[in-house]
């Protein structure tokens, strides 16, 4: 699942189709069975949401190293994701 939260219209259509794109190149590359989403809003919003519509047991995330301080200051999908869901978690380092 890939969630975008920026861009204009025209923008979020291409972005779109690249992201889908980009997901089953990972699907193939790692042969696990899964489904590709692409969707728009507040990502841990949306990761959470689609979790618990789909009865999922489990989410998985792919984390970026971002500083410290900036992680306090704005946070991360990945830490609200963690804190929020009823769902087992992993985070992944992801580069």
């Amino acid at each position: 699942m890939h969630v975008i939260n920026y861009g204009s219209v025209e923008e979020l259509e291409d972005i779109i189709v690249k992201a889908k794109k980009s997901l089953e190149i990972y699907a193939k590359k790692f042969k696990f069975e899964s489904e590709i989403l692409v969707e728009t809003g507040e990502p841990a919003k949306e990761i959470l949401s689609k979790a618990v519509e789909r009865n999922a047991t489990a989410i998985v995330l792919g984390k970026t190293g971002r500083s410290f301080i900036r992680e306090l200051l704005m946070g991360s999908v990945a830490t609200t994701v963690l804190k929020e869901s009823k769902i087992s978690t992993l985070v992944v380092p992801f580069k």
